[in-house]
């Protein structure tokens, strides 16, 4: 069994001892009491307690009798004799009432008579308790629907983009017409998962200004109508003014007469314009919708195909009008955090179709409602003080550290695997798994609390993008860098790389996500570390660049003593979206000792070697100092290049641990209820693979 005792406090402290029923005496240490009689009730159950969250009332009748008589009531929630409070109680009460009591706090209580020779007795042998009831949760008042913005935008000769946000989910539809009588309507949007709403307006008219409204009813039926708002179409292109030469008179002039030589005129046709994609681009992305816009070298019908693969199977619906050569489609109804794949298609008057390269966007992600909150701290891995400004995000709920990385995320889903990232500029990106309580029915906030440390890039540099890069670590070739829709890029690149020795204490503390991930086969599989390298690729804007297809760059791992001269360790790469590293491609022993892999894409990568046997089983129990079970505490066993963790005990305290067969691990818990970690003092011996091992 692991004790944990308090030795490292932080913010939101409250003392275990307070909220756990101990095991204490209910005695009182008054000298005046007669320590060799205990008052005893009449029958037993002794006391009928009703209790609410803030009192407890108590009857007396089964404690009264000829022999003694009740004078007091001592109580406290302390686990000792030193009780702290106290009633007196005149003859003639059955009952007693304690108020001002703390909800979902034991109470320790001692009654106190007095017998008929005078004596003082009380139930010296018994221990008396009650546990007042949770505090009563209010429902939060309900925000009220409001339109915070709107705006029109993207307009064309036939079209344009609305967009508003609210101040809660709700519906959207668009409400249109040349008055402000308007008359048409959007294809209205059902869902309330979705405060911000862009809707698409097309077949319009040019050069015509439009009314227009939006309205949106949330789920409790509040339906808020904005005020009326216009927008002009644009003028639609004007055909070439042809003009007919001047006439002139004729100069007459003597014939020459000779037998005129018949031909056939030559009529030329103008050579057509090839129909080619000159631009094609995604903006103004949601959780549910994005919008496509593609430019064309000539008038053409428009059409996006899309999909969550590159086979598509969904159409938007077709512009069949000849009178355009740009195009701009909103595609709708579609899942939050989900990659998308699209092409646009367009045919001109002629029947020439063009069909663009495989493009692909990303949704945001979605932040659903929940009842509990998730608290903690971000710190700088070099000062251990607190980060600014770190975006920490969790199932697609973002918040910011305060000056101090502080950071609170409320109402948020219960989540028993919740992935955490941490991110910030100029630090390697963080990520790590907790599990998301509602901690219902204590006193305490459900703080899910979390500490969590960010560590700077090693290097950062800037070049040419047609010039190669030959670092210690890093091979890249030039010119192999495109966009993330996969254009070609040419310019400056900027390099961060972070390089960690899994071995050490940091670089297991900085290690993205669980000693864990999805092989080829798919299937999950423990592994052990040799070593971590992170690289960043940016263009000049800020915005990340990937290698283009078929280009790669090589990874130099370091030597470290863990590696046991295997000649092929496997590489992972960490997918921050999911908090899973996924095998891919291999390194191999060079003859100073290091080990060179090539990856086909920037990220984390991880020299990690997985475990083919069965793992080790280690069980046990976290105690609080007075030998009380302890629940929702985080247990992790710690070896040399490797972390296993419970993200949670139950409510008996039990743990359980999958830990590497034949290898030494030492013990960590931190309750993330109160707010404090403990350690074990000493190393667990190893365990066998397939081996149950309690404690």
């Amino acid at each position: 069994m692991f004790r944990l005792n308090n030795i490292k406090q932080n913010i939101l402290i409250v003392a275990i001892a307070a909220l756990l029923t101990g095991c204490g005496g209910g005695g009182s240490t008054d000298s005046t009491i007669d320590s060799t009689i205990n008052l005893k009730p009449v029958s037993v159950p002794a006391d009928t307690i009703d209790v609410t969250e803030n009192s407890a009332t108590i009857d007396l009748t089964n404690w009264l009798e000829k022999s003694y008589t009740v004078t007091e009531v001592k109580y406290d929630y302390i686990t000792n004799n030193n009780y702290g409070s106290s009633i007196t109680i005149n003859d003639t009460e059955s009952t007693v009432t304690l108020v001002n009591l703390e909800s979902s706090t034991t109470y320790h209580y001692q009654i106190i008579g007095v017998d008929n020779n005078g004596k003082k007795i009380s139930n010296k042998e018994d221990i008396l308790t009650f546990t007042t009831k949770p505090a009563l949760q209010t429902e939060p008042a309900p925000i009220p629907l409001t339109i915070n913005s709107i705006s029109d935008s993207s307009t064309t000769e036939n079209s344009t983009l609305i967009t508003w946000e609210l101040s809660n989910y709700a519906t959207g539809q668009v409400e249109y017409g040349i008055t402000n009588n308007y008359g048409n309507f959007s294809t209205k949007e059902t869902s309330f998962n979705y405060n911000k709403h862009i809707q698409l307006l097309s077949n319009l008219k040019p050069d015509t200004t439009y009314h227009y409204r939006v309205i949106s009813t949330d789920e409790n039926g509040n339906t808020v109508i904005s005020d009326d708002q216009t927008f002009q179409t644009l003028p639609a292109p004007t055909e070439p003014i042809v003009t007919e030469p001047a006439p002139s008179e004729p100069i007459i002039t003597e014939p020459i007469v000779t037998e005129p030589v018949p031909s056939e005129p030559i009529v030329t046709e103008p050579a057509p314009i090839p129909l080619t994609i000159n631009s094609i681009s995604d903006s103004s992305t949601t959780e549910n919708s994005t919008l496509i816009t593609w430019e064309l070298s000539n008038y053409a019908t428009g059409q996006v195909e899309y999909g969550i693969t590159n086979n598509y199977g969904n159409f938007s619906t077709k512009e069949t009008s000849f009178n355009y050569n740009k195009h701009i489609q909103l595609l709708s109804n579609l899942k939050p955090d989900t990659t998308y794949h699209y092409r646009v298609i367009s045919t001109d008057e002629n029947g020439n179709t063009v069909i663009s390269d495989d493009q692909t966007f990303k949704t945001l992600s979605s932040c659903q409602s929940g009842p509990a909150q998730h608290l903690g701290q971000v710190k700088d891995t070099t000062s251990d003080t607190g980060l600014v400004d770190v975006t920490v995000t969790i199932a697609g709920c973002s918040t910011k550290t305060d000056a101090n990385g502080f950071y609170r995320l409320n109402n948020i889903v219960e989540n028993q695997n919740a992935v955490v990232t941490f991110e910030k500029e100029g630090y390697l990106l963080g990520s790590t798994k907790i599990q998301i309580k509602e901690l219902s029915g204590d006193s305490t906030p459900s703080t899910n609390y979390l500490e969590y440390a960010l560590d700077t890039y090693d290097t950062e540099w800037s070049f040419d993008s047609q010039t190669s890069v030959d670092d210690t670590h890093i091979n890249i070739p030039a010119s192999v860098y495109t966009t993330t829709d996969g254009n070609p890029y040419s310019g400056v690149v900027s390099v961060a790389l972070e390089i960690q020795d899994v071995t050490t204490d940091l670089g297991k503390r900085i290690f993205s996500g669980s000693f864990e991930g999805q092989n080829t086969y798919g299937e999950i599989q423990q592994f052990v570390s040799h070593g971590l390298i992170s690289l960043l690729c940016k263009d000049a804007n800020g915005n990340l660049l990937n290698f283009a297809e078929g280009s790669s760059a090589t990874l130099t791992f370091d030597a470290v003593s863990s590696m046991d001269g295997a000649n092929i360790i496997p590489l992972w790469y960490y997918d921050y979206d999911q908090g899973l590293w996924i095998e891919e491609g291999y390194a191999e022993l060079q003859a100073d000792g290091t080990y060179h892999g090539e990856i086909s894409h920037p990220g984390t990568w991880s020299l990690s070697q997985p475990i083919e046997n069965t793992p080790g089983i280690y069980r046990g129990y976290i105690l609080n100092v007075d030998g009380l079970p302890m629940s929702d505490v985080r247990v992790y066993a710690i070896g040399d290049n490797w972390v296993s963790s419970d993200l949670s005990t139950d409510a008996n305290g039990l743990f359980e641990l999958e830990v590497i067969p034949d290898s030494s691990f030492q013990l960590k818990a931190y309750n993330y209820k109160d707010n404090y970690e403990a350690v074990y003092n000493g190393t667990i011996d190893p365990i066998a693979s397939g081996v149950i091992v309690g404690n």
